[in-house]
């Protein structure tokens, strides 16, 4: 059941097993058509990514646990309750506090947001990189690539220093997988120990596909080495996982919290694939939204026939069985988040799942003999249309709701003594409308509101909100020095 075997022999096409592996890229020409239009549509992903997220980079604004890494870090204590919270568990979640704190006092915000979207794009490189290592050839493995940009609502992860370690645990996840197809299994445990200690979306999942991708006389060394070490790091995260994150809960309890909810497990992917969050870009954008649909149905129209035609790689597809195989990794890439109660249901816990999809999609892509080639094409113009409206309309929420916080950070510092209490009524999640879900549609009073306003005004303030989610539309305004009504408040 392994991908990336050469076939050599007639019983290959029968479904037998291949008797030898490949490990070589597909031989094709850089300069042939199929290579160039696949570089072609890959520029023009990177291009349209970098235009619809840009202006979140340029507005340079933190998000929620952003502000507390900036501004806390210093405090007496703080490293002490870190640890006492998280104990052990993602530790990549360390660096990003060392990174974040170490910048954003020294040079604009902007230069920390520049390091998870150069993160995403280099993401991008290393999936067409592994498609070609395990025979995907051109265009499909930059088609691969090009999709891996276009997820809905794929800012979470490519715009908030906060989600570096998800970005970064899947690039280490598929250069371990690159290392265990060239049969370098100690570089591939060790790459993936990282992407464990990233992102433990990867320790369930990452077994199944070393073994997937190693030549069969090291698939055995492959999988011993990432299961024993994913039962090393999850005795580790139980132990000693501090007291968030739902890490103290027992294993029965855990085993019985995957069985609790159940229909909240179409959520997840419905976020993830955009099925809330298109509509409510197209009709956010309307009518120019049509506009944008119209031209990715004719440019998948007329791309169809030149980018949906089967490949000439070296790998092989053999029908149920990697069908089979490739949802058990899905199943598995999930696991964490059911065992995980109450479910998540935030953008970037979708992630490794489009990872995962986009790779497949890729593989199946170039073996199959599309019929209807332009009909295909102008489908998937039409949805890569709505993925960047759907990206269009979560930067434009961010940059419009930090304008907001910030220019209500500096009106309660314009009425509030160094140090005084602030109260605030009214709360609600969205500052503007339409917004798409997860966590780039919600705002700092959502959070700590007093770590953003010592952030944007140096003062510092204990500031008590009322409204949503909270027992009260008010909150306790005993000894306030001021209330405030939210909606007045953020009105601009």
């Amino acid at each position: 059941m392994s991908w990336g075997e050469r076939v050599d022999d007639p019983d290959s096409m029968s479904g037998k097993p291949a008797t030898t592996l490949s490990h070589e890229q597909p031989e094709v020409d850089p300069s042939s058509p199929a290579a160039t239009w696949g570089w072609g549509f890959l520029l023009a992903c990177l291009i349209l990514f970098a235009v619809v997220t840009v202006p979140v980079i340029v507005d340079g604004a933190p998000l929620l646990d952003d502000f507390g890494r900036c501004v806390d870090p210093q405090k007496a204590g703080n490293w002490q309750e870190h640890w006492e919270l998280q104990g052990v568990f993602r530790p990549a979640t360390t660096l990003e506090i060392v990174v974040t704190n170490g910048l954003c006092r020294t040079v604009p915000f902007s230069f920390v947001i520049l390091i998870p979207w150069l993160l995403t794009i280099g993401v991008a490189f290393l999936t067409r990189g592994f498609l070609g290592e395990i025979g995907v050839a051109s265009p499909w493995r930059e088609i691969g690539a090009g999709l891996w940009l276009l997820a809905p609502l794929g800012t979470e992860t490519a715009l908030r220093p906060a989600t570096i370690h998800v970005t970064l645990g899947l690039g280490l996840a598929l250069v371990a997988l690159w290392s265990f197809h060239r049969g370098n299994l100690f570089l591939g445990a060790l790459l993936a120990l990282g992407s464990y200690l990233s992102v433990e979306q990867t320790i369930l999942a990452l077994p199944l596909a070393a073994y997937m991708v190693s030549p069969r006389d090291k698939r055995l060394q492959a999988v011993t080495s990432t299961v024993v070490l994913s039962v090393v790091v999850t005795l580790a995260y139980s132990l000693w996982g501090g007291t968030t994150f739902g890490l103290a809960v027992s294993l029965p309890q855990r085993l019985a919290d995957v069985f609790r909810d159940v229909e909240e497990y179409a959520i997840l992917p419905g976020i993830g694939l955009g099925a809330q969050s298109i509509p409510a870009a197209v009709r956010w954008a309307f009518p120019i939204s049509i506009v944008v649909l119209a031209i990715g149905v004719i440019a998948g129209w007329q791309l169809g026939p030149r980018l949906l035609h089967p490949a000439p790689s070296r790998m092989r597809w053999l029908g149920m069985r990697h069908v089979a195989a490739a949802l058990a990794l899905l199943v598995l890439i999930n696991l964490p988040v059911a065992l995980d109660y109450p479910h998540q249901h935030s953008p970037r816990i979708f992630q490794p799942s489009w990872l995962a999809i986009v790779i497949f999609a890729a593989i199946v892509g170039s073996q199959t003999r599309w019929r209807h080639q332009r009909l295909v094409g102008a489908t998937a113009g039409a949805l890569i249309a709505g993925a960047l409206l759907s990206l269009a309309l979560s930067s434009w929420v961010r940059v419009e709701t930090s304008a907001l916080v910030e220019d209500a950070m500096k009106r309660i510092a314009a009425e509030t003594p160094p140090g005084g209490v602030v109260a605030i009524c009214g709360r609600r999640r969205t500052l503007v409308q339409p917004a798409p879900y997860g966590d780039f549609s919600v705002h700092e009073f959502m959070g700590r509101p007093d770590e953003a306003y010592e952030y944007y005004t140096g003062k510092t303030a204990e500031i008590r909100v009322g409204g949503y989610a909270a027992e009260s539309n008010c909150p306790d305004t005993t000894g306030a020095d001021v209330v405030f009504d939210f909606n007045e408040l953020v009105d601009r």
